[in-house]
């Protein structure tokens, strides 16, 4: 393929991801994003580096991305745009790098970036990471393995698995990527063990690490991040998150739900008709180890979990499709780029909905609803805004509001520098004969509270205003 021709797609899928997230610049910080701006500022960026990097006790252990929100929050501040710029860059890099490595798994430099360019435009995959700054976990984890897996194939071992290593610092599903170089170093099995040395090291370093943290297999019946090895949920995940892939290829997901699964058993039978295709060995397990260990937890589910397998399914949906195209490649190759543009424009429209419509965006399954919590944060801190004085160890109460869309207490502690302030939702105050406290859920022990430092908060329309205090009940 020509230079010329590669630095034209380059750009035409860097305008594509610029025209289609380009809104997501002027979104605020979200949810999770106020509990780690709030532990920044509250014990300083020194303090929480020092804690970051301790996998003590942790069970979430992601020390290089909370070190790259303390570096940026310490450059730009509590701006939240340079974050949604950087993270901008870091999905054209990495729809970039599916469509080298696709090219090269399909031998075929054309489709390589089809795939590459279906891969950006999946909206409802990347948009949930495109608009917290917390997805710099699954961002920055997929650029180090895809740039692990582009050296491996490449025989630069040693590098490979030092970057591997540093995907592991971001986000815990990345610990199983050395299962995929395993499938792929299958072709030369003799050498397999001996390129693979290196990423059994940082495994093991990385074990070490770990050893000194939470299992999740430990953890209470209903937390989130609870894993179960065995139960029928497992194959409801799997259709589950098989069926969001397709979701993320539209218009195919414009099928329906009966239609939808029709095809997904149709693609099944013929990835299983073409299994002894290395490629598709090589894809197909990319796909499964990329639902590892989300696959497992059987109390939450969420589309941006598919930020590591939703590469892999488009590839094989491209390799699908050649082989049944026969000798038409080339019509395929045109009908393909039609429905990248199709995907661009629809997705295009359906985010600036979705942005437009602000806190009254319809309820995505399997999405966080970060566009209606942006618009709900905005709406809290205009009016917070005109409140002229606030009292230390005052309390926000909230009628309908959700205050995880700022991290309940989190997000006013900061905007007003006093961390002796709460926020809750209305629902979640009772009363005893001793006083007033707060849900035992957001206060281990019993907090009886001041009730004359209660700020009643309802919303009202489409804005916020105050209540009075019969709305304790």
């Amino acid at each position: 393929m020509p230079q010329t021709v590669k630095n034209f797609k380059t750009l035409l899928l860097a305008g594509g991801v610029a025209l289609l997230y380009g809104r997501a610049v002027r979104y605020p910080f979200i949810e999770d994003d106020w509990c780690v701006i709030r532990a920044i500022v509250k014990t300083g960026g020194t303090e929480f580096l020092k804690n970051a990097l301790s996998p003590a006790g942790k069970l979430l252990y992601r020390p290089l991305g909370q070190a790259y929100i303390v570096g940026m929050t310490a450059v730009f501040g509590l701006n939240a745009t340079p974050f949604h710029i950087a993270a901008l860059v870091l999905h054209f890099a990495n729809s970039l790098l599916i469509s080298i490595i696709a090219g090269k798994l399909l031998d075929d430099p054309a489709l390589g970036w089809i795939s590459g360019f279906l891969y950006a435009f999946s909206l409802r995959v990347h948009v949930d990471n495109l608009l917290w700054v917390v997805g710099i976990y699954d961002l920055g984890g997929t650029f180090f393995l895809l740039i692990s897996f582009a050296l491996f194939m490449a025989g630069r071992r040693n590098l490979s698995a030092f970057i591997f290593f540093l995907a592991t610092l971001l986000k815990e599903t990345t610990l199983f990527f050395p299962a995929l170089l395993l499938l792929y170093g299958l072709k030369n099995i003799r050498s397999a063990a001996r390129d693979l040395a290196p990423h059994a090291v940082a495994l093991t370093v990385y074990a070490l690490l770990r050893l000194q943290g939470e299992s999740p297999l430990g953890l209470p019946q209903g937390d989130s991040y609870r894993m179960e090895l065995f139960g029928a949920y497992l194959l409801k995940n799997m259709y589950l998150y098989a069926r969001w892939c397709l979701d993320a290829v539209h218009p195919l997901s414009a099928l329906g739900e009966p239609l939808a699964g029709i095809f997904l058993l149709v693609f099944l039978v013929c990835i299983l008709r073409s299994i002894a295709s290395p490629s598709v060995i090589v894809l197909s397990g990319w796909y499964l180890i990329g639902l590892v260990p989300v696959i497992f937890f059987p109390n939450h589910v969420s589309r941006y979990y598919l930020m590591y397998s939703v590469a892999p399914f488009i590839v094989l949906l491209v390799h699908t499709l050649r082989s049944v195209a026969g000798r038409h490649v080339r019509t395929l190759a045109v009908a393909l780029w039609i429905l990248c543009a199709v995907n661009l424009a629809w997705s295009t429209l359906l985010f600036a909905r979705m942005d437009e419509a602000g806190f009254n965006t319809p309820t995505v399954e399997g999405s966080n609803n970060l566009t209606r919590k942006a618009a709900l944060i905005s709406m809290v801190r205009d009016f917070m805004e005109k409140i002229p004085s606030v009292p230390a160890g005052a309390v926000f109460v909230f009628d309908w509001l959700p205050t995880t869309a700022f991290c309940h207490s989190a997000g006013p502690q900061v905007w007003f520098h006093d961390f002796t302030l709460r926020a809750t939702e209305i629902d979640k105050i009772h009363r005893d004969s001793h006083g007033i406290f707060l849900d035992p859920q957001e206060d281990l022990a019993r907090t009886y509270v001041d009730s004359s430092k209660f700020f009643f908060i309802t919303f009202h329309g489409d804005s916020l205003r105050f209540g009075g205090g019969n709305l304790l009940r």
